[in-house]
């Protein structure tokens, strides 16, 4: 009776002691923190604020943890590590990256045809407060045998965590379009982004944006009797970046989003009216091992713009592509 009395004395005595707050690191780079509640030689357990308790492979821990051998068992028969403070103190301090890339094709027949190929590249580095990230794309499509697009991408940002939660992003995103009128189109943004949990499980991040955009067009009359003899205009835009996804456990199979929505604040352009623009990919990822999937996903690109001549009911100039893609992609 005595040992029992004595082992709830500690466990309310020394545990709000060991009550540490920890940020360990996983081997796909990604970060938990939580408060210790128990251990063993295989697994450490995690109490988190956003996903309840967690158990954690020790083997896909990064942080260096000392040998946790001295413990108490407390009223229920679990450990009680004693070292516990040891392990938050023990933060690396290394840079932590990832990359991914994701092939896709498609081939649609009804009353057009339509050819597409695409490729994605995404790459991402950690270093103590910061996160940059490197996003390319590029993708060709033939329609009824005639090129549609040949377009690519190059977004380049880096986020700066001043919270555990909240972090500042500043990026860029360079696109080239060998065969539209607005051929070339180059935003620079930042702003205040959210990180609700970033797991190896699951990720939820908001970031809202303001910047600029410098679209370059090509020589067409029309065009330049509406931009006054110029070749180029500079919107101003606001813009809610997303990215999503959750892995159910002990399956192989990913859900995931990302896009943009982004608001036009200046109309620099006579008779045409910006409205905004809707960049959303969503899908489901199913994985082969661990470094091999193969996804399927739907694709919306949407800028929406109006033509007003005063007296005349508006015409719709909108630009809206809907597609669906298989892809295979690897992650290093």
């Amino acid at each position: 009776m005595w040992k029992q009395g004595l082992c709830l004395w500690l466990a309310v005595i020394v545990l709000p002691g060991l009550a540490t707050e920890l940020q360990l690191k996983l081997d796909n780079g990604d970060s938990i923190s939580g408060t210790l509640v128990r251990y063993s030689d295989s697994e450490l357990v995690l109490a988190t604020s956003y996903a309840g308790e967690l158990v954690i492979q020790r083997l896909h821990i990064k942080s260096s943890l000392p040998e946790l051998t001295t413990v108490q068992p407390d009223v229920t028969g679990a450990s009680l590590p004693v070292a516990a403070v040891e392990i938050a103190s023990n933060k690396p301090d290394g840079i932590e990256h990832q990359h991914r890339v994701d092939l896709s094709a498609s081939s649609r027949r009804n009353e057009n045809s339509l050819d597409t190929l695409g490729f994605v590249s995404s790459s991402e580095l950690r270093w103590q407060q910061l996160r940059a990230n490197l996003d390319s794309r590029y993708d060709y499509e033939i329609s009824n045998a005639v090129e549609k697009a040949h377009k690519y991408n190059v977004t380049p940002g880096i986020d700066y965590f001043f919270a555990e939660a909240f972090f500042w992003r500043t990026k860029a995103d360079y696109g080239y379009n060998y065969l539209t009128t607005d051929y070339k189109n180059l935003d620079l943004s930042s702003g205040l982004g959210y990180s609700f949990v970033d797991t190896d499980q699951a990720r939820a991040e908001l970031v809202v944006l303001l910047g600029v955009k410098h679209s370059s067009f090509r020589q067409q009359p029309l065009l330049e009797l509406l931009l006054d003899g110029d070749s180029s205009v500079t919107l101003k835009f606001s813009q809610l970046d997303w990215d999503l996804r959750y892995r159910w456990a002990d399956t192989a199979l990913e859900w995931y989003s990302d896009g943009y929505l982004l608001k036009h604040l200046n109309q620099p352009v006579r008779f045409l009216y910006f409205d905004g623009e809707i960049n959303a990919s969503t899908g489901v990822r199913y994985h082969l091992t661990d470094s091999v999937s193969l996804s399927y996903s739907w694709v919306l690109d949407w800028s929406r713009i109006d033509f007003r001549l005063p007296g005349m009911a508006d015409q719709k100039l909108d630009s809206r592509d809907l597609s669906q893609k298989i892809s295979l992609g690897a992650k290093f």
